[in-house]
Order: structure tokens, then sequence, then C-alpha cells
């Protein structure tokens, strides 16, 4: 994680690496539970990898939660990566 966890007090872009067979699952969730974060898939330069990029502020506690799950669905794979705005 790049020794950088989720602040709930801070606006950050997270940036999460899957694979590219969970992304559509993911996305299928993100639409059905119409979740509250912006979210801009990219497809990786790593092989067989999709980004995920989601820009959370301090207001978007259920969008954290929501990136959160992101990661567990990856089931130890995803790769993640958490910058201040």
């Amino acid at each position: 994680m790049n020794g950088e966890e989720i602040d709930w007090n801070k606006p950050q872009r997270v940036t999460i690496g899957l694979p590219s067979k969970t992304v559509p699952r993911i996305m299928d969730e993100w639409l059905y539970r119409d979740a509250p974060v912006a979210m801009t898939v990219r497809r990786a330069k790593t092989k067989e990898l999709t980004l995920l990029i989601m820009e959370l502020g301090k207001e978007d506690a259920k969008g954290m939660i929501f990136a959160s799950w992101c990661i567990q669905q990856a089931g130890g794979t995803a790769k993640v990566d958490i910058k201040p705005l």
C-alpha cells in the first residue's frame, strides 16, 4: 500500500489494480448499489490488470467502504496506491 492508509479526514485518490476478470462484478455492484463514489476504469500497463481510480473526499466515507469492498473481492490480488489530492 506504499506505506499509506486511507485517511478519513483528507481527500485522496485511491487507485486499485485488479485482475480484469474481477472488474465486471465490481462494475455491476457499483451500478446496482448506486455506489456513492465516482470511478474511472482504465487498462493498466501490467498484463491482465485493470485500474479503478476513485477520488474520495472527506465526505465520502461510503465511497471508502466501497473501495475496501473492491479490494476484498480481488481475493488478495489487488494492488493499491493511495495518494493525497
